[in-house]
């Protein structure tokens, strides 16, 4: 899928966006896999200094951690 159609998705409907998606979406806007502990999964951006943590529950993404995502990215006014 294209940047613009998952970012698109996030936006609209967060609580449907799979897990690989997000990860996906994240790289696209500069982040990486720093590390994983666990359930988690540490993103880094190192040109924002943001670190994200995320969790994957049944292969789907979680809401709250999409909407800091994509608040991370208006205030730093990439979107």
């Amino acid at each position: 899928m294209k940047k613009d159609k998952l970012l698109q998705k996030a936006i609209h409907s967060p609580q449907n966006l799979k897990f690989s998606e997000f990860g996906t979406l994240l790289e696209y806007f500069g982040f990486y896999l720093k590390n994983s502990e666990g359930s988690h999964f540490v993103y880094r951006n190192d040109d924002l200094s943001i670190t994200l943590p995320i969790q994957e529950i049944k292969g789907m993404a979680k809401e709250y951690q999409i909407k800091q995502f994509l608040n991370i990215l208006r205030r730093s006014h990439v979107i």
